[in-house]
């Protein structure tokens, strides 16, 4: 079996990596006979850019075209026939209308979609591209969407719509054992994510202060970039790696992930909240688009409904131990039974083989 995945990023990037990316490797290991192009978008060079300034440059924007001429250019000329399964990201050619990569669509296997943020929120202001995501859903052999509130969206234009979840590979997660914190008192709260999203985090701050003033913390965010700061909070900023991400989050006390309640964030599928989970531990989320899929409120984690909430919530972890080990511990369960690579693989395979 031949399969085309036409990415946005390299597997350097968390959607690539935690979405296509693990699925593919999984059915890789069960049939051998598996074979897989990877043709991304944007550059490595381009990704770590992005993240190293946090927002778009001029350079971003520079490389942005270059690689949208590369990619119409290998669309124009790739013989798609030639494979069992094409997969893409969001969309084939970013930023440029439907018509550029239709021919794909009209190829023998046809085009898998796999969405895990409502990216048609960034086209919608743009009227070139306003109804780009509408035709390429209507267009998609099959739409995998990453959460329920993607799928209903997905559902109005094609009726071959699955719900698979962004999933962690549960036997890289050693759930944590122990929920005293450090000698000195001292709670380890943690976020994970990227220079980009960290504007997330940033929405929150007031909490943060709020409860610094009570409490003693350290705000461990990883991934967020060097130098990040958050005026009033005691910050230790922590490099991403993809080999040491399983352990750092094991090492945390609490996971946060704080959103604004807008259109982009109702779309986010929520991983930094399952890789908590995973790691057992107990989570304060905002109760925004897939994080209340994920977690039930005080049961298998914490949700907040305001600013105010948050630092309410989070403050509860702070003071009870044994919510904190209940808390981890359903979140575990969960996290193993709905949001693993081993309970949703099958369910991908099925639908990338179009059984």
């Amino acid at each position: 079996m031949n399969v085309l995945c036409l990415s946005r990023y390299s597997l350097q990037a968390a959607n690539t990596r935690y979405r296509v990316g693990q699925y593919v490797d999984k059915l890789r290991c069960q049939c051998p006979d598996v074979s897989i192009d990877y043709v991304p978008a944007y550059s490595d060079a381009h990704l770590f850019e992005l993240y190293r300034n946090g927002r778009p440059t001029l350079w971003v924007g520079a490389t942005m075209l270059g690689a949208m001429l590369k990619r119409f250019i290998d669309l124009t000329l790739r013989d798609f026939d030639r494979y069992d399964a094409i997969i893409a990201t969001a969309d084939l050619i970013p930023w440029l209308p439907f018509v550029m990569e239709s021919r794909a669509y009209r190829s023998k296997p046809g085009v898998v979609i796999d969405l895990d943020d409502a990216r048609w929120t960034t086209y919608s202001r743009m009227p070139v591209l306003r109804h780009k995501y509408s035709r390429v859903l209507a267009s998609a052999r099959h739409v995998i969407a990453g959460n329920h509130q993607i799928a209903r969206h997905a559902l109005q234009y094609n009726t071959h719509v699955t719900v698979i979840p962004t999933v962690v590979d549960a036997d890289n997660y050693r759930p944590k054992e122990h929920y005293e914190f450090n000698d000195d008192g001292r709670a380890n709260i943690g976020w994970i994510g990227t220079p980009v999203t960290a504007q997330h985090l940033l929405s929150h701050s007031a909490a943060l202060r709020s409860l610094a003033l009570r409490r003693k913390f350290v705000l461990n965010c990883i991934g967020a970039g060097a130098g990040f700061q958050i005026p009033g909070v005691d910050v230790c900023s922590t490099p991403w790696s993809a080999k040491t991400e399983s352990e750092v989050l094991r090492s945390l006390d609490i996971g946060i992930m704080p959103l604004p309640d807008d259109a982009i964030a109702r779309g986010k599928s929520g991983l930094k909240l399952i890789q908590y989970l995973a790691a057992g531990l107990p989570a304060v989320a905002s109760a925004v688009g897939a994080n209340c899929d994920i977690i039930v409120d005080n049961v298998s984690g914490l949700l907040s409904h305001s600013i105010d909430e948050f630092a309410i919530k989070l403050e509860m972890l702070l003071a009870d131990r044994d919510l904190r080990i209940s808390l981890g511990t359903a979140g575990r369960k969960v996290a193993v039974e709905r949001f693993s690579l081993q309970s949703q693989s099958e369910k991908f395979a099925s639908v990338l083989m179009g059984s």
